[in-house]
């Protein structure tokens, strides 16, 4: 896969199902350095967070050419700043760009609303 066969768009309330899937493929690459191993085993971020998100319009997902997600961008807006809570793509899909355009993505948006763009580690 390169860059020109995946999109960016808005996350929808029917992808919700399959986030918690992509978060836990994204995790097993951790499973590669020792000391980090405890995070593939990690909770995923909670459904009710991925719909505030989706309500407020900080959430983005990444699709194949068959519209099907393979990696999301999950954030929230805290006082004037926007905070990361959780990026993912799936394990097979990494290394390909489309974590680097999600976040480019994602703080274009911050950048046009005047929001200073962090990352917050989900925990």
């Amino acid at each position: 896969m390169n860059k020109s066969d995946f999109t960016i768009r808005k996350t929808c309330i029917g992808d919700v199902p399959v986030l918690a899937l992509i978060e836990q493929s994204a995790a097993q690459i951790f499973r590669q350095i020792p000391s980090l191993s405890w995070i593939a085993d990690h909770t995923v971020l909670q459904v009710d967070i991925h719909l505030s998100a989706i309500t407020a319009g900080t959430s983005w997902v990444a699709v194949d050419n068959n519209g099907q997600p393979i990696a999301f961008l999950c954030a929230r807006i805290y006082a004037q700043e926007f905070h990361i809570l959780e990026m993912s793509v799936c394990k097979k899909e990494q290394g390909r760009g489309i974590g680097t355009a999600l976040l480019f993505t994602a703080c274009s948006w911050a950048k046009a609303y005047q929001l200073r763009a962090l990352l917050e580690i989900h925990g």
